[in-house]
């Protein structure tokens, strides 16, 4: 037995063909967007300022470095983390010194990030607790140093803040670039 095609069934074969595969890409299509939705995949964009860290099931697992990143969304948290530099300001504060004489202090500090899951992980707010170390430090300083020693050794004493933050910044994962009193007055002792 022969086979005769003629050309309006090779068209129709060929067309039906096209058409099945046409339907199981879009079906294909369809399912990966469903498993999209249901598996929460997310895209990110770590920008190159930051990073991301990324966090499975409230366990830290890697930092993000810049650029695009996919993650489950209901299985992933991603927490991001500035890089630039930041300044604390110590507003002026009056403390007493060692003899008792009144002084007014203030100081700024710059750092840099240098490890972004250690700087999350000190404490809820890196800036505020590095405030904090930043006034205790000099508090330390100004009540543990005479008035006269304040006046004479005034570029020591930017060193002694510097030494007194090292280990806190250790600590913090940052790096502290420049800290320095921008205020130092030591007034004269009242004598009755």
């Amino acid at each position: 037995m022969l086979l005769v095609l003629n050309t309006v069934d090779v068209v129709t074969t060929i067309g039906a063909v096209a058409f099945t595969i046409f339907v199981c890409l879009a079906l294909l299509v369809l399912f990966a967007a469903l498993v999209v939705k249901i598996f929460g995949v997310k895209v990110i964009s770590v920008f190159e300022t930051h990073r991301g860290l990324l966090y499975r099931g409230g366990r830290f697992q890697r930092v993000l470095m810049p650029g695009r990143h996919y993650y489950s969304q209901w299985l992933s948290t991603v927490v991001f983390v500035d890089m630039r530099a930041g300044t604390i300001t110590l507003p002026s504060q009056d403390l007493v010194a060692l003899n008792g004489s009144p002084t007014r202090v203030a100081a700024v500090c710059e750092y840099v990030v240098r490890d972004p899951e250690k700087s999350i992980s000190v404490s809820q707010s890196l800036e505020q607790h590095l405030a904090a170390q930043l006034q205790l430090a000099t508090k330390d300083i100004v009540t543990s140093t005479s008035a006269a020693q304040l006046i004479s050794e005034q570029a020591s004493l930017s060193q002694q803040l510097y030494q007194k933050l090292l280990p806190h910044a250790a600590l913090a994962g940052i790096e502290i670039t420049t800290v320095d009193f921008t205020e130092l007055y030591v007034a004269e002792r009242e004598h009755y």
